[in-house]
């Protein structure tokens, strides 16, 4: 997802092919990328237009999402902190 929204913005809105992202993720298989972009498109991060080979548009962009973390010593899953995710950058 990462990568898919990294080519939209670096290309000024046109967003990877299927070889393209399957040769980012390292994989000859195109159906395991195929698998995945269904998996984010059910999901509701992506929206697909059929038959266009560069037919993604990000709905919910990975960056805008809250990254959680499970303590082990209060067995709770914590949101991480604006200021701890600048330190781990």
């Amino acid at each position: 997802m990462v990568f898919i929204e990294a080519e939209i913005a670096r290309t000024g809105g046109v967003a990877p092919t299927i070889c393209e992202i399957a040769a980012n993720l390292k994989t000859a298989s195109k159906g395991n990328v195929h698998r995945l972009i269904k998996g984010l498109e059910e999901r509701g991060f992506i929206r697909r237009a059929p038959g266009r080979a560069r037919g993604i548009e990000v709905i919910r962009p990975v960056s805008r999402l809250e990254v959680h973390r499970f303590n082990p010593e209060t067995k709770e899953v914590e949101a991480v902190t604006e200021k701890e995710k600048s330190l781990a950058s």
